[in-house]
């Protein structure tokens, strides 16, 4: 069977390709850790306070373990957080974004628009298998 999509880009490929674009300042305060975070499913750069209480608490916490102020080897700690659960997680701090294994390239440019504006283009490609 054949299905045709109108405005779909579609290839026989196993490769990988993602690109993220975001300002200069965006991307500076994700890398600070101030309040920003990548959004994995949407391939974007979000600010923590446009999401569910829950998944600020959760990102929260998340940052407390990279700081190395929650201990996450304590007991019960794995009835919270699974300990796959960062490297699965939908939401990603810089260092954990940074630092989660992959197969994949990464790549990183900034750009300055005809305009003034300052740009970061950010992603990833390859095989991921």
């Amino acid at each position: 069977m054949i299905q045709i999509r109108s405005n779909v880009f579609e290839t026989n490929s196993s490769s990988t390709h993602s690109i993220t674009i975001c300002t200069e300042d965006e991307f500076k305060n994700w890398k600070k850790n101030k309040e920003i975070v990548f959004d994995r499913d949407d391939n974007k750069i979000v600010n923590i306070s446009t999401l569910s209480q829950k998944i600020q608490n959760t990102i929260k916490d998340r940052k407390k373990i990279d700081k190395g102020v929650i201990d996450d080897s304590e007991e019960g700690f794995d009835d919270k957080y699974d300990g796959d659960e960062i490297e699965d997680a939908r939401y990603l701090t810089y260092k954990q974004y940074s630092e989660r294994e992959t197969s994949l390239e990464s790549f990183e440019e900034r750009y300055t628009s005809p305009s003034g504006d300052k740009i970061v283009v950010f992603g990833e490609y390859g095989n991921d298998y």
